[in-house]
C-alpha cells in the first residue's frame, strides 16, 4: 500500500512538473511569436548634407491577425513615434523644436504592400532654437501643418513643378482655400504620390493626413481610413476623336455591331463595361490610357471606310484633356458609369470639416474647365 501511494504521488509529481514545462514552452512561443503580431519598423539610416539631414527606415504592418482599420492607427502611430525616437537619439542635446520636416513619403514597395520604405528630410536649424518638449506634434506641427497626399502629374489639375519646386492646378488652389476657411493659421505642405494606393498608404503609414486624387468610395477602403462625399463626379465617357462620328452615332445609336472598333484599356472597368455593354463591337486593348489616342488614329488610317467607327472609352478625365476628344451621348446618358472622387482622411473630424466645406464650394464646373484648357493647351 504504501509503495502504491508513494507511485501516486510520483505520478503527480510528474504530472505537475510536465504541466510546468508545456505551460512555459507555450508561454515562450507566444513570447517568440508576439513581434508578428506587433508594426515592425528597422533601424533607422541617416544620411547629413550640412544642416540637412535624411532618414530612411522600413516599416511593416503586423505579419499576422486581422489588419486594423481606422479606428486603430497602429502603424501610424507607431512610423511617427519612430520617427521622433530617431531624431532624438540623433541629436539628443537638441529640442524637437529646433528641427524642420521638410517632407514625408513612401518609396520601394507597391502600393498595398505590408512594408513601405518611410523617406523623412529634416532641416537642423543652425541658430534658432525651439522650446524643449519631445512631443510627436512639435515635429510634426499638428494643428500647425496639415500633410496631404496628391497625385503629382495630372496637368492643371495638380502638379508638382520640379524646376521652381511648386505645386499648382485647380485642386491645390481648391485644397489651399479649404483650408484657409477651416483653419486660416495652419500650412498645407503637399506630397506626390503616383496612384490611389500610393495615396492610401501615405496616410495609414502617418505620411500623409488627409489625401484626394482619383480615388472611388469602396466598403473595403472606408474600412481602412475616413471616406468623404464626393467632390467630383465622374465616370466611363465613350468617345470619338472625329466629331462627324460621334454626331451621326449619336443620331443613329447604333454603336454595338461589327463595324464599330472600340479602344479600351486591357484589364479595366472600361474593357469589362465594354464586352457587356456592346458585345458585338470589335474590341482592341492597350496597356495604359495613354496609349488610346494613338492606337485610334492607327485604326483610322487601317479602315479607312466611313462606315467604320473607331471609338474609345476610358475615365471622363482623361478624355478632357485629348485634344479633338468628342463625346458619344448613348440613351441620353453622358456617362456610361458613375463614380465619385473622394477625399481620404486619418481622422472623423478632418473628414466631417471638409465634407462641409465641399457642401458649400462645388468645384465640379471648375474641374471640368481645367481639363479643357489642358485639351486646348495641347493642340
Amino acid at each position: 500500500m504504501a509503495d502504491t501511494s508513494d507511485n501516486q504521488q510520483l505520478d503527480r509529481w510528474l504530472s505537475f512538473f510536465v504541466l510546468l514545462f508545456a505551460t512555459l514552452l507555450f508561454g515562450m512561443l507566444i513570447w517568440r511569436m508576439l513581434p508578428l503580431f506587433q508594426p515592425k519598423l528597422d533601424q533607422p539610416i541617416w544620411s547629413q548634407s550640412g544642416h540637412h539631414y535624411h532618414l530612411s527606415f522600413q516599416a511593416c504592418m503586423p505579419l499576422y491577425g486581422q489588419e486594423p482599420g481606422r479606428e486603430k492607427y497602429g502603424i501610424r502611430r507607431e512610423v511617427r513615434r519612430w520617427i521622433t525616437q530617431s531624431v532624438k537619439a540623433l541629436r539628443p542635446e537638441r529640442s524637437l523644436g529646433d528641427w524642420r520636416l521638410n517632407s514625408m513619403q513612401l518609396q520601394g514597395h507597391a502600393a498595398g504592400d505590408r512594408c513601405q520604405d518611410v523617406h523623412v528630410d529634416l532641416t537642423l536649424q543652425p541658430t534658432v532654437r525651439g522650446q524643449v518638449g519631445g512631443q510627436t506634434g512639435s515635429l510634426f506641427g499638428e494643428g500647425r501643418i496639415l500633410w496631404v497626399a496628391a497625385r503629382s502629374q495630372l496637368a492643371g489639375i495638380s502638379a508638382y513643378d520640379t524646376k521652381h519646386g511648386v505645386w499648382h492646378g485647380i485642386m491645390v488652389d481648391y485644397i489651399r482655400n479649404m483650408n484657409r476657411a477651416l483653419q486660416p493659421t495652419r500650412e498645407v505642405r503637399f506630397i506626390p504620390v503616383k496612384h490611389v494606393g500610393a495615396l492610401m498608404d501615405a496616410i495609414r503609414f502617418g505620411v500623409a493626413d488627409l489625401g484626394y486624387g482619383r480615388l472611388s468610395f469602396t466598403a473595403e477602403r472606408n474600412e481602412k481610413l475616413f471616406l468623404g462625399h464626393s467632390y467630383f463626379k465622374t465616370g466611363i465617357m465613350l468617345g470619338s476623336l472625329e466629331r462627324e462620328d460621334a454626331t451621326k452615332l449619336q443620331q443613329n445609336r447604333d454603336i454595338n455591331n461589327g463595324r464599330i472598333k472600340l479602344v479600351v484599356t486591357e484589364n479595366t472597368t472600361s474593357s469589362e463595361l465594354a464586352k457587356t455593354r456592346f458585345p458585338r463591337a470589335v474590341l482592341h486593348q492597350v496597356r495604359n490610357s495613354g496609349e488610346i489616342p494613338e492606337k485610334v488614329r492607327w485604326l483610322r488610317e487601317r479602315f479607312t471606310s466611313p462606315i467604320n467607327r473607331i471609338l474609345f472609352m476610358v475615365d471622363e478625365t482623361e478624355a478632357l484633356t485629348w485634344p479633338q476628344s468628342e463625346r458619344v451621348v448613348v440613351n441620353d446618358q453622358p456617362l456610361l458609369s458613375e463614380e465619385g472622387y473622394v477625399m481620404a482622411s486619418w481622422r472623423a473630424a478632418l473628414q466631417q470639416a471638409t465634407d462641409a466645406y465641399i457642401a458649400k464650394n462645388p468645384i465640379r464646373d471648375l474641374y471640368i474647365e481645367a481639363l479643357t484648357q489642358v485639351s486646348r493647351m495641347k493642340e
